[in-house]
C-alpha cells in the first residue's frame, strides 16, 4: 500500500502539504487538494488509522451500548445509528450487555479501551458508585430512553403520556380490566427501569374505575391465562414490548383464544415484523430515528467540546391495529 512520503513524491510536494489536503485543511489551495486527492484514489491510498488517531487523538469511532440484540427495537437503533455515522466519517462499535448490571461495566471498560470518541447507551445500573464511574471515564455520553441523572444529556420519551392514551383506548373499547405486563419490573431497585416505571406510573393515572393486574414476574406467560380463563370482566392486556405482547398471543392461540374477540391486547415498540401477523398488532411507536438524531448532535456537540442541552423528551404515537 503507498505511504503518504510515496504519495508526496508523485505529486512533487512535501508531506505537510498531503497531510493538509487529505485532511481537508482550509490551508491549502484546492487546486492542489483535489489534484492530491486523485492521485491518491488512483494509487489506492489509505490512511493510517492508528497514527492519524494519535495525530488528532480521535478515533472516529462511536460506541453504542444496547441491553440485547433478541429485541428487533434495538435492530432498529443499530441499524439507523450506523447509517448516520457512516454519512459523517464515523465507525459504529456495539457494546452488548448480557442482561446483568456487571456487564455494562465490563462493555464500558472495552469501549473505553478503544479510546471511542462518544459513547450512546442505555443505562441500566443505579446508584452514586455507578455516577462516579461513569464521570471518571471521561468520555462523551449521552442517555438513551432510560434517564438517569440530570448531569448527563438524555434523550427520551414521555412516556406515561402514551400510555395514558393507550389506555383511553382501551377504555373506549369497552374493555373494563386492564392486565399491565411488565416482567423486568421485578428487578425494581436494582437496575434502572426509569422507562417501565413511568409507564407503569401512566396505567396507574388513568386506569379509573377498570380492574388492574400488574405482571411482573417471569412467569407472565401462565399468570395471564389464569387471569383471562378465571375472569368475568373484558380483559385487555397492555404490555411494556410488542416482544411480550406476541408471546401472550402465541399461548393463548394455543387455547383457540384470538384478540379481539375474547381478549384485547396492546404492545409497544412497533417492532418491523408486527407486519407479517395476523391479526396485526395495536401498539405504541418509539420514534427511533428522531431519537438517534438527536441523540447523536448532541454527542457531537459533546466531543467538540460545545455545550449541549441537557434534555429532549419526544412524543410516541399510537399505532393502530386489529386486537382492540
Amino acid at each position: 500500500m503507498i505511504t503518504v512520503k510515496e504519495l508526496a513524491k508523485l505529486c512533487n510536494c512535501s508531506v505537510a502539504t498531503v497531510n493538509r489536503a487529505l485532511n481537508d485543511r482550509p490551508d491549502i489551495n484546492n487546486q492542489t487538494k483535489e489534484r492530491i486527492k486523485q492521485v491518491a484514489k488512483e494509487h489506492g491510498y489509505r490512511p493510517h488509522f492508528i497514527a492519524r488517531s494519535l495525530a488528532t487523538g480521535n478515533t472516529n469511532i462511536i460506541g453504542l451500548i444496547v441491553l440485547d440484540i433478541k429485541n428487533p427495537f434495538f435492530e432498529h437503533i443499530i441499524d439507523y445509528l450506523n447509517q448516520r455515522l457512516l454519512e459523517r466519517g464515523y465507525s459504529l462499535h456495539l457494546g452488548i450487555m448480557d442482561g446483568s448490571p456487571e456487564s455494562e461495566y465490563r462493555v464500558f471498560e472495552q469501549l473505553a479501551y478503544m479510546k471511542v470518541d462518544g459513547i450512546i447507551h442505555v443505562p441500566l445500573n443505579v446508584g452514586d458508585a455507578y455516577k462516579t464511574y461513569l464521570k471518571q471515564l471521561h468520555i462523551p455520553l449521552v442517555h438513551l430512553c432510560n434517564w438517569y441523572d440530570d448531569e448527563f444529556p438524555f434523550v427520551g420519551v414521555e412516556e406515561s403520556q402514551i400510555i395514558a392514551e393507550a389506555v383511553q383506548h382501551i377504555q373506549q373499547a369497552g374493555y373494563t380490566e386492564l392486565i399491565y405486563v411488565s416482567p423486568p419490573l421485578r428487578y425494581k431497585g436494582s437496575r434502572n427501569l426509569y422507562t417501565l416505571e413511568e409507564r407503569l406510573k401512566g396505567v396507574q393515572d388513568s386506569i379509573g374505575d377498570m380492574k388492574l393486574h400488574v405482571l411482573d414476574t417471569k412467569d407472565y406467560l401462565q399468570k395471564s391465562i389464569e387471569l383471562v380463563s378465571q375472569s368475568h370482566e373484558r380483559s385487555c392486556f397492555l404490555c411494556s414490548s410488542d416482544i411480550f405482547a406476541l408471546d401472550i398471543m402465541t399461548q393463548m392461540r394455543a387455547l383457540d383464544m384470538t384478540p379481539p374477540k375474547d381478549y384485547g391486547i396492546i404492545g409497544f415498540d412497533n417492532i418491523t415484523f408486527l407486519k407479517h401477523i395476523s391479526p396485526r398488532l395495536t401498539t405504541i411507536a418509539y420514534p427511533v430515528e428522531e431519537l438517534i438524531d438527536h441523540a447523536l448532535e448532541e454527542l457531537l456537540l459533546m466531543i467538540q467540546g460545545k455545550q449541549c442541552i441537557s434534555k429532549h423528551i419526544l412524543k410516541a404515537h399510537f399505532i393502530p391495529g386489529e386486537t382492540i
